[in-house]
């Protein structure tokens, strides 16, 4: 048992060293980091967050519910607009607007009611070699909950 144990946390210990090692070689210049595009994550069981970056700056995200046996949409549970700054990959969404449906259920994109959030969001960015998977994670302020960390992958549409 003690064997198994030490081989457990050892494996653990290398699997973060090889990963940090990893992360920190491949850095990425905000010159080379072009997010603009529909953006959605895949595999989620009941929810799909989408996100649009337009060249303009603006942004907007939605979360949409998803019947799990035909797969269709059943309606938008909440909506968010904004702007963004991409800098040194780190991306900055700022004079963000949320919207929600009432008692916060899905519904018709038309029963949107303006809601209180946050009204900026900080995250790291970055890409994979084909430019096809985004990766957020959360930069947690000093008020956050960050617990577990807040990393979602996005699929380009």
């Amino acid at each position: 048992m003690k064997r198994l144990l030490n081989l457990t946390t050892a494996f653990g210990f290398f699997s973060c060293v090889l990963l940090l090692a990893f992360a920190a070689c491949k850095k990425e210049s905000s010159a080379g980091l072009n997010i603009n595009g529909k953006w959605a994550t895949v595999g989620a069981p009941k929810l799909t967050v989408h996100y649009e970056f337009k060249a303009d700056q603006t942004f907007e995200a939605s979360v949409t519910g998803i019947d799990s046996a035909t797969q269709k949409p059943v309606g938008i549970l909440s909506k968010t607009t904004g702007k963004y700054t991409l800098k040194n990959s780190q991306l900055n969404l700022y004079d963000i607007v949320s919207y929600a449906n009432k008692n916060y259920t899905f519904g018709a994109v038309s029963e949107l009611m303006v809601t209180d959030g946050p009204k900026t969001l900080n995250y790291s960015v970055t890409l994979n070699d084909k430019a096809n998977m985004l990766s957020l994670l959360f930069i947690c302020g000093p008020a956050d909950d960050c617990t577990p960390s807040h990393l979602v992958y996005y699929y380009k549409q």
